[in-house]
């Protein structure tokens, strides 16, 4: 049987939470913050990161499927829910929008795993 090195495991864990979490801000980035007063970029800012900040914490004493990926849900959708921002209503959510954030979902979803298994607890 072969294994990995720990450090190879650390270093692709630390890779993909990156990569999960920018693509997450690009795709809130590209969706929301269009046109946006100085008070509404703030709220949705603050909002962004207060979802980031959970998703982390959730991969760091959490990591479970549901949780991170309903908070990532959430973090996409809380500008609709409170009506900020310029889009207020889901139908304005495009095909484009949904599939880019069902892949930023995804890895989120697989950050998780990718936690659980170099991390188990």
């Amino acid at each position: 049987m072969i294994t990995t090195p720990r450090a190879v495991q650390v270093g692709a864990l630390l890779m993909l939470s990156g990569l999960s979490l920018v693509l997450l801000s690009f795709v809130f980035e590209y969706k929301y913050m269009w046109y946006v007063d100085h008070a509404q970029a703030l709220t949705l800012r603050g909002g962004f990161l207060m979802g980031t900040v959970i998703v982390v914490g959730l991969w760091t004493f959490f990591p479970n499927y549901l949780a991170v990926a309903t908070v990532g849900l959430l973090t996409l959708m809380f500008p609709v829910i409170f009506g900020v921002g310029r889009s207020t209503e889901l139908s304005s959510w495009t095909f484009p929008f949904i599939a880019v954030g069902i892949v930023s979902l995804l890895l989120l979803i697989g950050t998780t795993a990718l936690r659980r298994s170099v991390f188990p607890q």
